[in-house]
């Protein structure tokens, strides 16, 4: 049975897909991305639990959902034009709201000069909670 993040990284991914930026250009590695720009990558950072009550936990998860696109003239507008189709998504995501609760929680924009073309990255971060007994970690509360 998948741990309960992998099941929240996968409903991530299915919101994600198909946007009008990206596409289907979305993996969900960090190592691993894709290689048609712009993409997505969908990854888990850390989890923290929050809350305890018997043996229910409340976790808060960091998800980043990392959009890369080719560093152009117009990259950051490209950047926030990503930012803004995640945010949405995740946003208005019935499917993901069903598993957990997800909290915008910031953006970080870097540049990265490796390979033939400059590429920049937008590593959007959220804060997703959701209950599991502590002894079953693969079912969501």
């Amino acid at each position: 049975m998948a741990h309960a993040r992998t099941t929240i990284r996968t409903a991530v991914m299915t919101a994600c897909t198909g946007l009008t930026t990206t596409g289907s250009n979305i993996s969900s590695s960090r190592v691993y991305a894709h290689e048609d720009l712009p993409s997505l990558a969908v990854y888990t950072d850390n989890e923290l639990v929050t809350e305890q009550s018997g043996q229910m936990q409340w976790r808060d998860l960091t998800l980043i959902v990392e959009g890369r696109a080719q560093a152009a003239t117009d990259v950051d507008d490209t950047l926030d034009t990503i930012c803004a189709e995640v945010e949405t998504a995740l946003g208005g995501d019935s499917a993901l709201a069903a598993l957990c609760t997800c909290t915008y929680a910031g953006v970080d924009i870097e540049y990265s000069g490796a390979g033939d073309q400059p590429v920049a990255l937008a590593h959007i971060s959220f804060v997703l909670q959701y209950q599991v007994n502590e002894s079953d970690p693969t079912t969501i509360i």
